[in-house]
This record gives structure tokens, sequence and C-alpha cells, in this order.
């Protein structure tokens, strides 16, 4: 059990972002669900792939922005090249999320695996990544059993979320 603890804590090390985890699930759900519900189509691999990236990315900016503009609909300040950059710094962590399945992906076709099984891949990854990431939190914190398995059962809805795109898109 000890050692299992440990590797949790090396892969949360990995996983976890240093600042705003909440990033990193936005991210890594975007990616998954973006993956499942375009890659594969009509177009090209690589086509899909920017694609992918572009829609994170304008993702990212747009709830920077938003975090931003509500900051200074509270506030009643204007916008600022200061305000806008920490906020994109402050939510970066969607775009460390959403880059483990991106990386399985582009690593499974590597390796020469078909754009379907390379998807596949890449939507285990990320319900993978939210099930570790519930673990590693529930562990953290020495839960009760029926504390424990909520948590990490929320992570594995979450998960089966992003498969269930695929699935219904098929």
């Amino acid at each position: 059990m000890r050692h299992l603890i440990r590797t949790l804590r090396i892969l949360a090390r990995l996983l976890e972002p240093d600042k705003n985890p909440s990033g990193a699930v936005y991210g890594t759900i975007t990616a998954g669900a973006l993956l499942a519900a375009d890659v594969g189509r009509d177009e090209t691999f690589l086509d899909d792939v920017l694609a992918v990236a572009v829609a994170l990315v304008l993702y990212w900016l747009a709830h920077a922005y938003a975090d931003a503009l509500g900051e200074r609909l509270e506030g009643g300040r204007t916008l600022s090249v200061s305000q806008l950059a920490r906020h994109l710094s402050s939510t970066a962590t969607m775009l460390r999320g959403a880059g483990i399945p991106v990386v399985v992906l582009l690593a499974s076709r590597a390796i020469g695996a078909s754009a379907s099984v390379a998807v596949l891949a890449a939507l285990i990854s990320a319900a993978a990544t939210l099930v570790l990431l519930e673990t590693v939190a529930a562990a953290r914190q020495r839960l009760a059993l029926p504390e424990l398995l909520l948590q990490v059962g929320v992570g594995v809805m979450l998960g089966a979320g992003v498969l269930a795109v695929r699935v219904v898109l098929r």
C-alpha cells in the first residue's frame, strides 16, 4: 500500500498543476471532448490535431478574458495588459491538462496506431487523468472509505463522461 501511495504522489507531482488545479480538469475534459467529437471525421489527422489545438487555445483565452471581465464588472476598472496577463497565467493550467491526451494521441500515431486507436488511447488517458487526480486528492486527505469512494466516484463519472461523448457521436 505504501508503494502505491508513493507512486500516486510521484504521478500527482507530474500531473498536478502548481496553481489553479481546476484549469487542469477543464483542459483535460475539453481536450477529451474535442477529440471524441472531431478527430477521425472527414479532415486529415493533422487538420484534426490543429483544430483541437486552436479550440483549446481559444477556450483558454476566453476563460481568461471572462475572468478579467468579471473582475472589471465587480470593481469598475478598465482592462489592462497586466490584468489580462495575470488571468492568462492563472488559467494556463488548462493547456497543461489538455496536454496529456494530446501527447498520447500524437505518440500513438507516431508508433503507428490508426487514427481511431490513437483517439481511443487519448480518451482513455483523459479519463484516467481525471480519476487519478481525484484519487490523489482523496488519498492526501486520508479519508474514510465512504468519502474516498465518493471522491474517486466523481473522477470516474467525469472520465466516463469524456468517453461517453465518443460513444454518443459514433
